[in-house]
């Protein structure tokens, strides 16, 4: 009979293990990035300018979405830490009290989005898109913790699946109401970015649904107790002890890109449009390094809970293994495709002033750079899975603070803001960026200290 640490079938850190665990995140996510491409590629087709307020507002929406996810989605650690201890009562507790904190934000949320848009978008020339596509985003910010605090429920149980079907359905959703909000349809009005905002709130709104349906199946109310509803303090202050260094690393993490497009967007309206077409690219498949970042989380917070840390280099040399093989057949595929994924983004009307030969060179250059920042990122997020299981995210938000602001945004100011150097050394500079993010949580897995801040 399996423990209930061991999440699948197969042995405990093996490549089949990761990977039967990882791939229903994958096919999830990727609907949830999906979701993000989609919306770009038709706010492309309908405005230019709508896409550029989508990249730099959307990145804006992260920095005020980034503390309280990290946080409401430390359930998965809960739940995980105390599946693996086999304490399955306490389990529907923990991932409630995740999901009260998402509840609570809502005054704030809604707050934000009255008045911080004059703040963050005045003067910018493109304030009246950022400002409906930021606003709309953050009347729906709460809804989106509740859902991430719920699907930690089940993947901290091993039931990725679930999170799977749901995301899937919400894509789906979503796209039948980008075609309708953001072009307008019979006597509904074309919305545009408001419109991609709010198809993508509502598809969450309908994912919520789902998976409270599920949490609070007969089945998981008997085994996991899913109807204790009451505050508890206990995993409330763990929850927030884990997350809120893990969210404070993330948000700092996120003003400096957001800071990175401030300052690239002073270059031009070419060069924007080159590195908003590459994290469009980007976007689409970071399914990949959140599906693994997730699982192994979930893997090692269940092999932590039962005091079995045998397994865990086994863990990591897996998922090493396996981001590697994605790194090469991701990029390479768009790499291959370069060309489509031009006409997909540029717009008839701007086609003559961006296709030439100095902006294709410009944009294969950032498409390389793209392709190891995303090789580099991975791996960093797969350790940061692991620093996370064993609470030690204050380490997390050391190397935010040191690495974002000395290795990113000084020198992407110097070179980008000053020197007026393009969208490829951009990209330059974040995949130096992502190496020196590896290279030290790889640092601290090795030493062992991560393990000391196991709670």
């Amino acid at each position: 009979m399996a423990e209930s640490y061991q999440l699948t079938k197969y042995h405990v850190g093996s490549k089949r293990e990761f990977w039967t665990l990882t791939w229903p995140l994958m096919l999830g996510m990727i609907s949830t990035t999906l979701m993000m491409f989609v919306d770009r590629l038709f706010l492309a087709r309908f405005d230019p300018n709508a896409l550029n307020a989508a990249a730099s507002a959307g990145m804006a929406y992260l920095v005020f979405l980034v503390v309280p996810i990290a946080i409401v989605s430390v359930s998965e650690v809960l739940v995980g830490r105390l599946h693996g201890r086999e304490r399955f009562k306490e389990i529907g507790s923990a991932a409630w009290q995740m999901i009260w904190f998402g509840v609570m934000l809502t005054p704030i949320f809604w707050s934000i989005a009255i008045f911080f848009p004059y703040i963050l978008f005045g003067g910018t020339g493109n304030e009246v898109h950022e400002t409906g596509f930021f606003s709309t985003l953050m009347i729906f910010a709460p809804v989106q913790c509740i859902m991430i605090a719920t699907a930690g429920f089940f993947i901290g149980i091993g039931h990725v699946q679930v999170v799977t079907w749901t995301a899937i359905l919400g894509n789906v959703l979503n796209i039948l109401l980008d075609l309708v909000l953001i072009f307008g349809i019979g006597f509904i009005p074309a919305f545009g970015v408001i419109g991609a905002a709010a198809a993508t709130g509502l598809s969450q709104v309908a994912q919520v649904g789902f998976l409270m349906f599920l949490f609070l199946r007969r089945k998981n109310r008997l085994i996991y107790q899913t109807t204790t509803f009451a505050l508890n303090k206990k995993y409330l202050f763990k929850g927030l002890k884990i997350g809120v260094p893990l969210g404070l690393g993330h948000c700092v993490e996120t003003i400096a890109h957001f800071l990175f497009f401030r300052i690239v967007l002073s270059v031009g309206f070419a060069q924007m449009t080159v590195v908003a077409i590459v994290q469009s690219l980007y976007i689409l498949i970071s399914f990949v390094i959140d599906a693994q970042s997730k699982g192994a989380a979930a893997i090692v917070s269940n092999l932590l809970g039962a005091d079995k840390r045998e397994p865990i280099s086994k863990v990591l040399k897996s998922a090493f293994t396996l981001h590697f093989f994605y790194f090469l057949i991701l990029t390479g595929l768009i790499w291959f495709f370069s060309d489509d994924v031009l006409n997909l983004f540029v717009h008839a009307t701007h086609r003559e002033l961006l296709i030439t030969p100095q902006f294709v060179s410009t944009f294969l250059t950032a498409l390389l750079f793209m392709g190891l920042y995303f090789l580099f990122d991975g791996w960093a997020w797969i350790l940061m899975g692991f620093l996370t299981a064993s609470g030690d995210t204050r380490y997390v938000l050391f190397v935010s603070l040191i690495v974002q602001w000395l290795a990113y945004v000084l020198p992407t100011f110097v070179l980008i803001g000053i020197k007026q150097q393009g969208a490829d050394v951009a990209w330059s500079i974040i995949t130096f960026m992502s190496l020196l993010s590896f290279v030290s949580y790889f640092w601290r897995y090795y030493s062992g200290r991560w393990l000391k801040s196991c709670l």
